[in-house]
């Protein structure tokens, strides 16, 4: 992640139209402590990379139990932020996993990965915060 990405000062202040999460389903999963959804979404941004890599991994090696255990990991991060576009990919995929149905999984994976992105550019472009 670039240092620009990191400032504060690159953040727009306007919502889109259309934000990859529900910021109040969101604070209700903090019963409405902002400084711990700050908190959790830092942790998500900083784990996100490693969680996405684990998946990668699992699925290049033909481990479904893991890649099912990564995107079960993946899902609840996000379900916690009520990103529900990224929870369902998440679980699509995740379900897939568990079935063996590796040889199914790169749309699926795709779509994750673009919902995730999605969710990610969000959170570090947008002055979230102060929708709170």
């Amino acid at each position: 992640m670039s240092s620009s990405a990191q400032s504060s000062d690159v953040r727009s202040p306007a919502m889109p139209a259309d934000p990859p999460l529900d910021l109040a389903k969101a604070l209700r999963w903090v019963d409405g402590d902002r400084e711990l959804l700050i908190e959790l979404v830092g942790v998500l941004i900083e784990d996100h990379p490693r969680r996405m890599d684990a998946l990668h991994s699992a699925i290049q090696a033909g481990d479904g139990a893991a890649a099912r255990s990564a995107a079960h990991s993946l899902k609840g991060a996000v379900a916690a932020l009520g990103a529900d576009a990224a929870r369902e990919r998440a679980q699509h995929l995740e379900d897939l996993c568990a079935a063996g149905r590796l040889a199914d999984i790169d749309i699926p994976l795709a779509q994750l990965e673009r919902e995730t992105d999605r969710l990610m550019g969000f959170l570090m472009t947008t002055d979230w915060q102060a929708q709170l």
